[in-house]
């Protein structure tokens, strides 16, 4: 039971320690941008009928278009929150902790994964914004929910988990964002070279 309570108060700390940094808001801020942006660029006519950005246009955005965003997330997060004691200088106050070693691993992943969820959430929300102004009033959010959070988001976590995995392996931050930026690329490269 105290186990859990330490768990919920890393986690606590580790998503706060994501809330306040201003990248984070910046990232939100041009996921945003970008889903109005391409959901603006679907506007349109083709033989005198309106085009407009339906939920599939958009999803597709959504898992293909957004990856840039959700790899500048994962690279800098997982640095940030893996080497935040370190940067501190209490890494070795922290290691001395009784608690078990798996709760600081967990806790990082899952603020990245939720990071990357209020990412999803905010393109949800940008696009459901654009459809409305678009004029177009079959907006299926649990589609959307379900294509954000299920299809797109366990992509993204899986991502996440790597990326975190490679940064407490890895010996310095930048080494590990280098090293995070490989695994990434290629994750993303192989499958169009024929690799699986």
């Amino acid at each position: 039971r105290s186990t859990w309570r330490q768990f919920a108060a890393q986690l606590w700390m580790d998503c706060r320690g994501v809330r306040q940094s201003p990248f984070f808001w910046l990232v939100l801020a041009l996921t945003a941008l970008s889903m109005w942006g391409h959901a603006q660029g679907l506007r349109g006519e083709l033989g005198g009928q309106p085009i407009y950005p339906t939920t599939a246009l958009l999803l597709d955005f959504m898992r293909t278009e957004m990856v840039q965003f959700v790899v500048l997330a994962v690279i800098w997060f997982s640095a940030a929150l893996v080497f935040r004691e370190r940067d501190a200088s209490v890494d070795a106050v922290i290691d001395a902790l009784p608690c078990p070693d798996w709760i600081r691993v967990a806790s990082k992943t899952l603020a990245l994964c939720a990071t990357l969820a209020a990412m999803l959430m905010c393109a949800v929300a940008a696009a459901l914004l654009a459809q409305e102004v678009a004029g177009f009033h079959d907006h299926q959010p649990g589609v959307f929910l379900e294509g954000a959070l299920l299809y797109a988001g366990s992509h993204y976590a899986m991502m996440a988990v790597l990326a975190t995995v490679i940064q407490a392996l890895s010996p310095g931050r930048w080494g590990g964002m280098v090293l995070t930026l490989v695994a990434v690329v290629a994750l993303i490269a192989l499958p169009a070279l024929g690799y699986e």
